[in-house]
């Protein structure tokens, strides 16, 4: 719930005002914009989670705690929210309204973590089993859950870090196209 609203207005907010044409026909690389705006919002996000480290230190004080599994829970956490990050900041590039934005965001979100489930309605022998083993692949909560339980697999920080890469790229493409179409 935290992410759309914080990537709502990053540039649908700026095409509604027009102000994003100070952006499209700046000398800064349209990179450096998304990136800037990207890292901006993850330093949030970054923060939000820095506050909640009380829990584990008040756990620490009173009993005894696994760090491996602390650590690995926020880097998973923190890898999530940036993907979550990047498909409000593609979304919002799409849309001109801020509370469009918003929406849409929480409801991608929300179909991200409830392909988890798609695999175990679809009956193994269906000719659909294969689209049921690609969203459970394409699953965000499964790769996060395994971070929960303080297993760092490589190939969940690579699958995260390139999905938050290819929306970025796709955000990057979808400005500039406007520069060109409003050229």
């Amino acid at each position: 719930m935290f992410v759309p609203v914080l990537t709502m207005r990053l540039f649908s907010e700026e095409r509604r005002n027009k102000t994003d044409q100070l952006l499209i026909t700046s000398p800064i690389s349209l990179w450096s914009i998304v990136t800037g705006k990207f890292l901006a919002a993850a330093s949030v996000l970054l923060t939000t989670l820095a506050v909640t480290f009380l829990y584990p230190v008040i756990i620490i004080i009173f009993g005894t705690l696994s760090f491996g599994m602390v650590a690995t829970s926020y880097l998973g956490c923190f890898l999530l929210g940036c993907v979550y990050i990047a498909i409000g900041l593609f979304i919002s590039s799409i849309c001109e309204n801020q509370l469009t934005a918003a929406i849409v965001t929480l409801v991608v979100n929300i179909l991200l973590q409830v392909l988890e489930f798609v695999p175990q309605m679809i009956p193994a022998g269906s000719p659909f089993a294969f689209a049921g083993k690609l969203f459970g692949w394409l699953s965000l909560s499964t790769r996060n859950t395994e971070f929960a339980v303080g297993l760092l697999s490589p190939s969940n920080v690579l699958y995260l870090l390139s999905f938050a890469g290819v929306l970025l790229f796709m955000t990057v493409r979808m400005i500039e196209k406007r520069r060109w179409s409003e050229n």
